[in-house]
């Protein structure tokens, strides 16, 4: 289950802030207009609802009087003593590269604000905005991932590390 977590790194009167209950059907409109080939969010709105309803980690969404991106972060693996956290950002969707760097901005504060080493990780298929626009940010295109996610398309795997 998502964890409603809310905490003084976002005010209130930012256009980040994190999901809220009310938030799941215009949260599933963003993803269906965002991924337009994908295999659960061209599914009916019942099985996508229930879909991000499970999803782990901490949801983020760019809300400007409307939901206009979103980003799911997942603390996916952790050293011994919690030294060091790998995190993957999980269906970074957004309607402008606005969104997006305020997106990822507010998903940086949170994670250099935990103790230790970090790094990010987001996995983009190549129908995604280009790896311009991600190196452009600070992120680093690691991989290459063939039929990753559906046969005959790639994937790039983008990362950025903080000490």
């Amino acid at each position: 289950m998502i964890k409603f977590i809310y905490s003084s790194i976002i005010p209130s009167c930012m256009a980040v802030r994190r999901l809220s209950e009310d938030d799941y059907e215009e949260l599933a409109e963003l993803y269906k207009r965002f991924y337009r080939v994908h295999n659960v969010f061209t599914r009916p709105d019942d099985e996508i609802l229930g879909y991000l309803g499970s999803q782990e980690g901490e949801c983020l969404v760019f809300d400007d009087g409307g939901i206009r991106g979103a980003v799911f972060l997942e603390n996916s693996t952790t050293s011994p003593g919690n030294m060091h956290r790998l995190w993957k950002l999980k269906h970074l969707a957004f309607d402008s590269e606005d969104a997006c760097r305020k997106l990822l901005a507010e998903a940086e504060k949170i994670i250099m604000d935990k103790p230790g080493t970090a790094k990010i990780e987001i996995n983009v298929a190549e129908s995604e905005p280009s790896a311009d626009f991600y190196e452009e940010l600070g992120y680093k295109n690691e991989a290459e991932l063939r039929d990753h996610y559906r046969n005959g398309e790639k994937c790039f795997v983008f990362s950025k590390s903080f000490a």
